[in-house]
């Protein structure tokens, strides 16, 4: 396993100030035949999770769902699709039901702001998103009610026309875990469009 550890800012890493990475598999064990193996999977996997701190530090995004990276549990999942005549990869949330996509994470800032970047066909309409969210520590409960904040967003006149949508999430702790959810309220009296509507990505951005 591979750690984020207090140290010097890193020359690579420049705005990734304070840590360097520190590894516990195959400590010792120099001779172990795995060993390139796993330090080449450890740097890969750490520079990931540097790269993803350093873009926050700067007021950059992090992001957290890709449709082809990402399968969807959860009691009612938006389904993984593509576009019609691009072939990109899109979940879709229906309507006239809630839909979701389950992510997680960990708090990077006080104040997040989560981004779903969507399209729709029609050119009318309105989307009521909602994030879930649980915050947990070392020792908490990981398995209780989530809190949740909504956003309602107009669709593109332009037909599948790209969309940003915020949800603000505020009062967090850093290092701490956050779990999230990410539902179209489809059922909701302000949630208009009588269509799906297709997510792309949804990131997490320092408000």
């Amino acid at each position: 396993m591979s750690e984020i550890t207090p140290s010097v800012a890193s020359a690579k890493y420049p705005a990734y100030t304070g840590y360097v990475i520190t590894s516990t598999w195959d400590q010792g064990n120099e001779g172990s035949p795995n060993k390139n193996y796993w330090d080449g999977w450890r740097i890969a996997q750490v520079e990931s999770e540097l790269l993803a701190h350093q873009q926050l530090l700067q007021g950059g995004a992090a992001q957290l769902f890709s449709p082809e990276l990402m399968g969807t549990p959860g009691s009612n999942p938006a389904v993984l699709s593509e576009l019609a005549t691009s072939g990109a990869a899109i979940m879709t949330f229906v309507d006239a039901a809630t839909s979701s996509i389950l992510i997680n994470a960990q708090v990077l800032a006080a104040a997040m702001d989560v981004i779903i970047v969507w399209s729709a066909t029609p050119t009318t309409g309105n989307v009521v998103w909602q994030a879930s969210y649980l915050e947990t520590a070392d020792d908490g409960d990981m398995d209780v009610a989530m809190a949740s904040e909504d956003a309602t967003d107009a669709v593109s006149a332009v037909e599948d026309g790209q969309v940003k949508t915020t949800v603000s999430l505020t009062g967090l702790t850093i290092g701490n875990t956050l779990m999230l959810k990410i539902s179209r309220l489809g059922g909701d009296g302000s949630d208009s469009l009588t269509a799906t509507a297709n997510v792309a990505l949804v990131k997490l951005e320092k408000a």
